[in-house]
């Protein structure tokens, strides 16, 4: 029995729709079946469910068809949680990649970091990282790529006077270039949150600290001799004559 593949693309008014979402296709057919001079005739029946096009935490929830997703990530491109920027680690690395699968993140025509924490402290911090898609020497790969990596550091107006932590943004917006080569979708990056902190430095024990033991000197032996008392002189008493 031979086989044969069956291709199709449902119209984008399924798609359109926020409420469309978690709802049901069903594709359904019939055909023939020819084997040892006998014909039957067979039914097809699929259902497909309609999910969001999020692929994963670090998409955003809009049921856009084309997105540009974003996280912070190691030295690797592995997306990373619970990540601290500080004085002396002020260096930030953003990944960027597309959804869904088969799709390119194409320009990434603006990108900024904005501290969202409200303080006085650092009310006018803002940080452009790419403006009118220069320089671009902060993003790699510079071709067209389902994943690429914007790096940049922490300029000082996010780290002083810092009291406790404060939290930043890193936005932008780019293109996302579908998998059938037609046109580029201009679309908001996922954003994502900084967390900026001092470092954190050990307490100083305080356990009271041991005196220091003294220790004597040792004398220095001497050769001279030890002195002697000098013995009284002895008194001898005359001894008397005989008398006869």
């Amino acid at each position: 029995m031979s086989g044969g593949l069956i291709t199709g693309e449902p119209p984008d008014e399924l798609f359109e729709s926020e409420s469309s979402v978690g709802s049901a296709i069903e594709v359904w057919g019939k055909f023939d079946v020819v084997e040892g001079g006998r014909t039957a005739i067979l039914g097809l029946s699929v259902v497909y469910e309609i999910a969001s096009v999020e692929s994963s935490a670090y998409c955003s929830s809009s049921t856009a068809q084309l997105q540009a997703c974003a996280c912070q990530c190691d030295d690797n491109n592995n997306c990373v949680d619970g990540l601290i920027q500080t004085p002396s680690s002020r260096n930030v690395r953003i990944c960027v990649f597309s959804s869904p699968t088969g799709t390119k993140i194409g320009n990434v025509d603006g990108f900024f970091l904005q501290n969202m924490s409200g303080d006085e402290n650092a009310a006018d911090s803002f940080q452009i990282v790419i403006q009118n898609g220069q320089p671009k020497n902060s993003i790699t790969p510079e071709s067209p790529a389902t994943l690429r990596v914007i790096t940049t550091s922490l300029k000082d107006a996010f780290l002083s006077d810092l009291n406790g932590s404060r939290i930043a943004k890193a936005k932008g917006s780019g293109t996302v270039l579908p998998d059938d080569g037609g046109y580029g979708q201009n679309v908001e990056i996922n954003e994502v949150e900084l967390t900026i902190m001092q470092e954190l430095t050990p307490e100083p024990s305080r356990s009271p600290s041991s005196a220091p033991t003294t220790v004597p000197p040792t004398p220095n032996p001497t050769n001279a001799p030890t002195p002697q008392p000098t013995p009284l002189p002895t008194t001898v008493q005359p001894t008397p004559e005989p008398t006869s």
